[in-house]
């Protein structure tokens, strides 16, 4: 037999619309100081977290114990329990009314992002910044919690699997404890620091150095990331870049387009190169056979995309070389 342990796993679903004001100013082309203020309105929230879960996986039965919780805030989410008096949690997620939570909020909050960088040479910038220094409250409408010490069997069959379909609809079991109270949450808290490093001879091609911290109520976590940076003409930006984090190694994009009091950008991160496996396990053969039918990912994969349009306001300034910037 061999023995699971799924304590602290959780799914979480954030949707938090963004309105930002910012204001920035330039030192003698030296130093940038910089803030924005953001007005955060939250159309949906949800977690299920698994606060307790060990398996004992022996051939003939398995064992679980264990206990969990949810909680769903928005009006975009309905209660709907089973005969038992259980959060159908299937069915909460699948009927989901979107316009219904974009028009009536879960949550409001504020932040506000501080950053600042330093010209130490011509070919050469320094950065920093603090992001998301604020908090979201919640109107938690729908609670749920499993019993405490739950416990259940499972038998697999013959040919060793267990029915991923019944085994999830245990896990997900919590008794309705439906509250209209209302809960605070800080933002994840993102600290980063970058260094820029032009070419001198084509000052239009750089390549960057940033470090990232990321600090949440769920989990810390700290990456490196590579790039490489084009800006053919004063309002097209370009950038290729690689990251290595806790999950594994990346590559990211970003187009960034700004004519003159418009900025217009897109990209992506986390497009994976490689993903470290979750260490329960030395090789596929010992895996059990839960993870490879329930669909529990056994490598790491995140994958972020932004898009988003800034308008200006103000005088453009220059940059290190005397270009005209925004």
């Amino acid at each position: 037999s061999s023995s699971l342990d799924l304590s602290g796993t959780a799914l979480g679903l954030d949707g938090i619309l963004e309105t930002a004001v910012g204001v920035s100013h330039n030192f003698d082309n030296k130093f940038n100081i910089g803030g924005r203020i953001k007005f955060l309105y939250g159309a949906l929230s949800a977690r299920v977290a698994l606060d307790q879960m060990t398996a004992s996986c022996a051939t003939d039965t398995w064992t679980f114990n264990g206990n969990g919780s949810a909680s769903f805030s928005s009006q975009a989410f309905k209660v709907k329990t089973d005969e038992s008096g259980n959060l159908d949690v299937g069915e909460i997620l699948d009927d989901i009314d979107v316009v219904e939570g974009l028009t009536n909020p879960g949550g409001i909050g504020a932040a506000i992002d501080l950053g600042a960088t330093w010209n130490v040479l011509p070919w050469l910038t320094l950065s920093g910044a603090l992001l998301d220094i604020g908090g979201m409250k919640w109107n938690r409408n729908i609670m749920g919690e499993s019993p405490s010490g739950l416990s259940w069997k499972m038998v697999p069959d013959e040919d060793g699997y267990i029915d991923g379909l019944d085994a999830l609809d245990v896990l997900m079991s919590f008794k309705n404890t439906s509250s209209k109270g209302s809960s605070f949450s800080m933002m994840p808290l993102t600290a980063n620091l970058g260094a820029e490093a032009r070419i001198p001879s084509y000052d239009r091609l750089s390549f960057g150095l940033l470090t990232s911290f990321r600090h949440s109520q769920v989990s810390n976590w700290g990456e490196g990331r590579l790039s490489a940076n084009w800006n053919p003409g004063n309002a097209l930006g370009l950038s290729l870049s690689t990251t290595v984090n806790n999950f594994g190694q990346f590559l990211g994009f970003a187009f960034n387009l700004h004519p003159g009091g418009i900025n217009l950008f897109m990209g992506a991160d986390y497009l994976p190169l490689s993903s470290r496996r979750l260490s329960y396990y030395a090789d596929d053969d010992d895996m059990p056979s839960i993870l490879k039918n329930l669909g529990i990912p056994t490598n790491r994969l995140n994958v972020n995309v932004y898009f988003g349009l800034n308008l200006a306001f103000g005088k453009r300034h220059l940059d290190h070389t005397g270009r005209i910037i925004d």
